[in-house]
C-alpha cells in the first residue's frame, strides 16, 4: 500500500443526487481503496456540491486536485464513475490530456484507466461521450416535461407570488401544482389599487408601512419589490414561465397560460397601472424625477412649452412673492400667471370632457373597430418581425454547424437576436392583453373611471390630490403665449 492516490467525490443537485449521496459515494471509494491495495489520506480526498449552473472555474476542489496531480503527487484518482469528474465533453478532454500528462490512472469499481494505452484512451472517450448524451438527454427530456406541464397550466415554479399559495390538487392525486389567494391577496389588490389612483411607489411604501403590512419575509417593502408586483401579469390568473438559454441564462422563450388560476385584479385595472408605471420611467432624466419637490399648483409636472417640448418651470413674483408664475422658456415662450394658466386649463378641461363623453357615446353603440383593428395590425407587425428573427437564428446556427462562424461570433450573434425575440415577445404580449380588454363592456369601464377621476378633481380642493388626479388622466399640459392670446392643449392619456 505505498501507492498514494486522491479520492473524488461529487454530489450534483442537477442530477439529482440526494444528502445521502456523498456519504455513499464516499464509503464505496474508500472500500475500492483497501481492495486494490492502494493508499490515501485525509488531505487527499476532494469532494465538491454542484448546482446545474456552476462553471467550470467555480469548480475549486476539481481544480486543487489537478493541480496537485500535475505536481506528481498521486498515482491515481479514484472515483465511483467517470461522469463524476466530469459530464461536459470538452472538460473530460481537458482532465484526460491533464491525467495522462502526469500519468495517474483513473480507479473506479469496474475499470481501471491508464490513458497512456491507447485503448483505454479510447474507452475513457466513448464512456465519457455517452455520458456527455445521457445529460443532454436527460436535461431535454427534463426540459419538454416542464414545458409540458407549464402549457397545461400547472404552477412549475419554486415559490408562490405574494398574495397567492402553491398547493396540490386532491382530485388528481396531488399531481397538480396549482395557485390559490391567500389572506394577503387583499394587500396585493391594494397595491394595485393605490397604483391605479395615481400613487407613486414611494408613496406605496409609505402607505403599506405605515399599515403595517409587510411583504413576503416579513420585512418593510422595498420600492423594487412592489414595481415587481405591479409588473406580474400572473395576478391576471395567467401561469407566466419563462425559459432561458442554457449556456447565456437569458430568457429565450416566455410561456403564457391563460385563466390557470383565480385572478387578483382585472385586465383594465393592469393595463391602467402598466401605462402610469410607464409613463413615470419612460423619458429623460427631468421626467423620471418629476415627482420631487413640493405641490404648489394643480398642474405641476404636467405643463410643456408647445414650441420646443421643454417642461415648464414655476417662479414667484417678483413684486408679489405669493403669486406663483409660469417661467419664460429657454426658447422665448413668454411666461403667465399661474392663475390665468389655472383658468384657460379648466376651460379646455371642459371641451375635453365634451369629447370624452362623445366617445363614450361611440362605445355603447359599438364604434369600435378601428381601434381593434390597429392593435390586430401591430400585433400581426410583431408576429411577422418574430418570424424574421426566428428564421435568422435558425440560419445563425446551421451556419455554425457549417462551420461559417467562430463559437465567440455565433453566441454573440445569437444573444443578440434573441435578445430582441424576447423584446417582440413582450410587445406582444402587451398588445394582446390591450385586444383583450379592447371591447364594448372594458372601455366603458375605462371612460366611466375617467368621469369619476373628473367628479373627483372638481369637488376636491386639495391642490396635492388634484395634480395626482390629473395625471391620471392627463399627459402633458401643452402652452404657448403669442402677445396676449394663450393657447392650451390638453394631450390625455
Amino acid at each position: 500500500m505505498n501507492e498514494l492516490v486522491c479520492i473524488f467525490n461529487r454530489k450534483s443537485r442537477s442530477d439529482g443526487d440526494t444528502d445521502t449521496t456523498l456519504l455513499n459515494h464516499r464509503t464505496i471509494t474508500t472500500e475500492l481503496c483497501h481492495r486494490v491495495g492502494v493508499r490515501y489520506t485525509k488531505d487527499s480526498i476532494y469532494e465538491e456540491i454542484l448546482s446545474g449552473g456552476t462553471k467550470f472555474e467555480e469548480r475549486t476542489e476539481l481544480l486543487r486536485m489537478l493541480r496537485d496531480i500535475e505536481s506528481g503527487l498521486y498515482h491515481a484518482v479514484v472515483v465511483v464513475e467517470l461522469q463524476r469528474l466530469a459530464r461536459s465533453g470538452h472538460l473530460s478532454q481537458m482532465i484526460a490530456d491533464t491525467l495522462e500528462k502526469a500519468n495517474c490512472l483513473i480507479i473506479t469499481p469496474t475499470q481501471t484507466y491508464d490513458l497512456r494505452n491507447k485503448e483505454h484512451r479510447l474507452m475513457y472517450d466513448m464512456v465519457s461521450s455517452l455520458g456527455v448524451y445521457e445529460l443532454k438527454t436527460t436535461d431535454n427530456r427534463m426540459r419538454d416535461g416542464y414545458i409540458t406541464k407549464a402549457k397545461a397550466g400547472h404552477y412549475v415554479s419554486a415559490q408562490a407570488p405574494y398574495g397567492y399559495d402553491a398547493v396540490w390538487d386532491d382530485v388528481i392525486k396531488r399531481k397538480y401544482r396549482t395557485l390559490v389567494p391567500n389572506d394577503r391577496a387583499k394587500y396585493v389588490q391594494l397595491i394595485f389599487k393605490l397604483a391605479d389612483e395615481g400613487y407613486s411607489l414611494r408613496d406605496i411604501k409609505e402607505e403599506l408601512d405605515k399599515r403595517g403590512i409587510r411583504s413576503s419575509y416579513g420585512n418593510k417593502w422595498y420600492i423594487r419589490t412592489l414595481q415587481h408586483i405591479l409588473n406580474n401579469k400572473q395576478y391576471l390568473g395567467i401561469l407566466v414561465v419563462q425559459l432561458t438559454d442554457k449556456y447565456t441564462k437569458k430568457v429565450s422563450e416566455i410561456i403564457e397560460t391563460h385563466n390557470a388560476f383565480p385572478a387578483l385584479i382585472s385586465v383594465e385595472q393592469f393595463i391602467r397601472v402598466q401605462l402610469a408605471i410607464k409613463s413615470r420611467l419612460s423619458g429623460d432624466m427631468e421626467t423620471r424625477t418629476r415627482s420631487r419637490g413640493s405641490v404648489k399648483t394643480i398642474l405641476k409636472d404636467l405643463v410643456f412649452c408647445n414650441v420646443c417640448n421643454r417642461k415648464t418651470g414655476y417662479t414667484t413674483s417678483a413684486k408679489q412673492k405669493h403669486v406663483l408664475v409660469i417661467k419664460k422658456c429657454e426658447c422665448g415662450n413668454r411666461g403667465v400667471l399661474e392663475a390665468t394658466l389655472r383658468e384657460r386649463f379648466y376651460e379646455q378641461l371642459a371641451f375635453v370632457e365634451q369629447y370624452w363623453r362623445e366617445e363614450w357615446n361611440k362605445i355603447l353603440n359599438g364604434s369600435i373597430g378601428s381601434s381593434t383593428n390597429n392593435l390586430e395590425e401591430k400585433l400581426n407587425d410583431l408576429e411577422s418581425n418574430k418570424n424574421k428573427h426566428m428564421a435568422r437564428l435558425k440560419k445563425l446556427s446551421e451556419g455554425f454547424l457549417d462551420g461559417l462562424f467562430e463559437k465567440t461570433e455565433f453566441l454573440e450573434n445569437k444573444t443578440a437576436i434573441t435578445d430582441e425575440i424576447a423584446n417582440i415577445d413582450k410587445s406582444i404580449i402587451e398588445v394582446k392583453a390591450q385586444l383583450a380588454a379592447n371591447n364594448t363592456e372594458s372601455l366603458s369601464i375605462q371612460m366611466e373611471n375617467r368621469f369619476s377621476i373628473l367628479d373627483k378633481i372638481k369637488n376636491s380642493e386639495n391642490l396635492v390630490e388634484i395634480n395626482r388626479l390629473l395625471k391620471l388622466i392627463i399627459e402633458r399640459v401643452y402652452y404657448q403665449r403669442e402677445s396676449d392670446k394663450i393657447t392650451i392643449m390638453i394631450a390625455p392619456k
